[in-house]
C-alpha cells in the first residue's frame, strides 16, 4: 500500500498538479478582526436540496460545503486535503482506498462520526428508492457495484464500501482510478446523519431538525429570504473557525447588486453584465475575477424533431457568433467555446475543431447550406423554442442568439421559467432547446465530458453515442494523465462532430467581494469556498 497522510500530501500534489494548503482560517499577523464575525453572501436562488444525497446545483453545493464535510476537501489552491479523514492509503493499482476517520470528528449533536456513517449514507445515495438526481456521479466513481445498484440490478448493501471498524473505511473500485481521491471532494460524497433521516424523513434538513458534521449548522431558514448558519461547536476544527454566522440570500442580478451596494451583502454570486464596466470604475478593488472550470451551452433535445438531425444542430451552432457573445454581449473575460471541456482543466488541451478555424461569414454560409439540405427555407422556415431560467442575463443572451438565428430565417420563440421549474422541465425532457451550464465537480477533463455519456443523468438532451461512451471508458483506463487527456480530446472532438449541444463560452467567476472579507481562496481554479476559512476584517 502507498501511504498518503497529511505529511505526504506533497507527493500526491505533484502527481496531480495540485498544491497543499491550510485546513482553516489563517489571519495574517497585524490584521484586526471585526468584532462582529457575520458574513452575508448572495446565492442566486433557493437550493434545490441541501441533503447531500439529493442535491444537484452549485447553489446546493455552496451551502453544503459549510454544513457537511466528506473524507477529503479542497485546499485554497485546489489541492485535495484531509476533511473528516485524517489520513489514507491507496493501493498501487489505485483500486483500493482506505481512510482513517478523525478521533474528534463529530456531528452537531455530539454523536461521533464513524466509518459506518459513510457506508450507510452512500448506500442511501445509490439506492433507486432515494432517486438521487446525482446518483450518476456514484457510477462515475467506479466504486464496486455502484452502477448495478443505481440501475436496480443489485442491492445497496453490495456497494464496495466497508467499515473495517468505527474509524476505518475501505473503498474498492471496479477499475483503476488515479483521480478518485479528487472526486471525493464534491459535497454529494459527504455523509448524512441517518438517525435524523430515519426520524424526520424528507424534513430532516429543516432548521431545528438538521444534524451536520461541517463547520456550521442551520440556525434559521426563511424560504425565499435567507438561510442563517451558525458555528457548529462540535466541529473537529472549530477552534480555528473565525466566522460565527453566515447568511445566505437567494438573490441575483440587480436585486443582489443593490443589496451589495447598501452593505447588506459581502460577496455576490455575480455581476449583471450591464453594470460590469461601471463597477470596474466605481469599485475596482471589489470586482473579483477567478478563472473557472465551467461552460455555458444550449442543449438540443435529440428525441424531438428536427433536433434528431445533425444538420439542424450544426446549423444553429455555426450561426452563433461567439466572438460577439463574449466581447459585446457579455464582456467579462469569457472565452468563446467550440468544444465542451475548457483549457483551464489541469493538463488538458482541447482539440481545435474544424468550424473553429472558419470565419463567421463561412460559418453562416455553411449553416444556410445545412438548413437547406435539411429541408428548411423561406417557404418552410425552421421554428424553434428556446427555454431559459428567469434572469436578465440569460434573457439578454437568448435574445442575441435568436437574432443571429433570424439571419438564417429561423423563427425563435423565447420561453422562461423560474430556476426550479426549468430544472424540472429539463429533467423531464419537455423542451426543444434549453440553456445549461456545467461547473467541474473535480479538476479533471472527465468531470466535464462525463455529462455527455449516454447513461448520465445530466444528459438532458438524450445524446446516445456508443463511440463516445467507449472513448470515455478507454480514457479512464489509460495509465497516465497524458494518455487520458489525448483520449479526452478525441471524445471532445466527437462531440463537435455530433453537436448534441451548442457550446457557447467558457465561463470564469466574476463577482463583487467587500474589502472586509479576508481569507478568500483566490487561487482555487474552481472557486470552491468554505466559510470556515473566511473572516471579517475591521474597517
Amino acid at each position: 500500500m502507498i501511504k498518503k497522510s497529511r505529511m505526504l500530501l506533497t507527493t500526491a500534489a505533484l502527481i496531480y498538479g495540485f498544491s497543499t494548503s491550510v485546513l482553516a482560517a489563517v489571519v495574517p499577523e497585524g490584521v484586526k478582526l471585526s468584532e462582529t464575525q457575520t458574513l452575508t453572501v448572495g446565492n442566486f436562488s433557493e437550493p434545490f436540496s441541501i441533503d447531500p444525497n439529493m442535491s444537484q446545483t452549485t447553489e446546493d453545493f455552496r451551502i453544503q460545503r459549510d454544513l457537511f464535510e466528506g473524507l477529503v476537501i479542497q485546499g485554497d489552491e485546489g489541492g485535495t486535503i484531509p476533511g473528516q479523514a485524517e489520513s489514507w492509503t491507496i493501493s498501487p493499482d489505485y483500486k483500493t482506498f482506505t481512510f482513517t476517520i478523525r478521533d474528534n470528528a463529530a456531528w452537531s449533536n455530539g454523536d461521533k462520526v464513524t466509518a459506518h456513517d459513510f457506508v450507510n449514507s452512500w448506500r442511501r445515495f445509490v439506492s433507486p428508492e432515494t432517486a438521487s438526481p446525482y446518483s450518476w456521479y456514484m457510477e462515475m466513481t467506479r466504486i464496486n457495484n455502484a452502477s448495478d445498484i443505481v440501475n436496480g440490478r443489485k442491492s445497496p448493501e453490495s456497494l464496495g464500501v466497508k467499515a473495517l471498524d468505527d474509524s476505518t473505511l475501505e473503498i474498492k473500485l471496479d477499475q483503476s482510478t488515479p483521480f478518485f481521491l479528487t472526486m471525493l471532494t464534491l459535497p454529494v460524497m459527504s455523509p448524512v446523519h441517518m438517525p435524523s433521516v430515519e426520524r424526520w424523513g424528507r424534513e430532516w434538513t429543516q432548521a431545528g431538525k438538521i444534524v451536520t458534521n461541517g463547520a456550521f449548522t442551520i440556525q434559521d431558514w426563511i424560504v425565499n429570504e435567507r438561510i442563517t448558519l451558525k458555528r457548529n461547536t462540535w466541529y473537529w476544527d472549530n477552534k480555528n473557525t473565525v466566522l460565527d454566522t453566515v447568511n445566505i440570500l437567494p438573490v441575483t442580478g440587480n436585486p443582489e447588486l443593490n443589496r451589495y451596494k447598501a452593505g447588506d451583502i459581502h460577496i455576490t454570486k455575480g455581476i449583471p453584465v450591464e453594470h460590469y464596466k461601471a463597477m470596474l470604475e466605481e469599485r475596482p478593488d471589489e470586482v473579483t475575477q477567478i478563472s473557472g472550470i465551467s461552460n455555458y451551452y444550449y442543449i438540443f433535445n435529440m428525441e424531438v424533431k428536427p433536433f434528431d438531425d445533425v444538420r439542424v444542430r450544426k446549423a444553429l451552432s455555426y450561426a452563433v457568433d461567439r466572438e460577439i457573445i463574449t466581447e459585446k454581449v457579455l464582456g467579462q473575460g469569457q472565452q468563446p467555446e467550440y468544444t465542451f471541456s475548457p483549457p483551464s482543466v489541469y493538463g488538458y488541451t482541447p482539440p481545435v475543431v474544424d468550424y473553429q478555424q472558419w470565419t463567421q461569414k463561412q460559418r453562416d454560409q455553411k449553416a444556410r447550406e445545412l438548413l437547406e439540405a435539411a429541408g428548411y427555407n423561406k417557404n418552410n422556415p425552421l421554428k424553434v423554442e428556446l427555454l431559459y431560467n428567469t434572469s436578465e442575463g440569460h434573457k439578454r443572451l437568448a435574445v442575441a442568439v435568436s437574432q443571429m438565428w433570424k439571419k438564417l430565417g429561423v423563427k425563435t420563440t423565447l420561453k422562461n421559467e423560474e430556476w426550479k421549474a426549468m430544472l424540472d422541465t429539463k429533467l423531464r425532457g419537455d423542451f426543444e432547446i434549453v440553456r445549461a451550464g456545467w461547473t467541474a465537480d473535480y479538476n479533471e477533463a472527465s468531470s466535464m465530458l462525463d455529462v455527455m455519456l449516454s447513461f448520465n443523468g445530466q444528459n438532458s438532451g438524450r445524446y446516445v453515442s456508443p463511440d463516445y461512451d467507449e472513448l470515455m471508458k478507454e480514457a479512464k483506463l489509460a495509465p497516465t494523465d497524458e494518455q487520458r487527456n489525448i483520449l479526452y480530446a478525441e471524445a471532445d472532438n466527437l462531440l463537435a462532430q455530433d453537436m448534441p449541444v451548442l457550446p457557447m463560452y467558457f465561463a470564469g467567476n466574476v463577482f463583487l467581494k467587500d474589502v472586509s472579507v479576508g481569507g478568500y481562496p483566490m487561487k482555487n481554479p474552481q472557486n470552491i469556498v468554505y466559510s470556515k476559512n473566511l473572516y471579517r476584517i475591521k474597517n
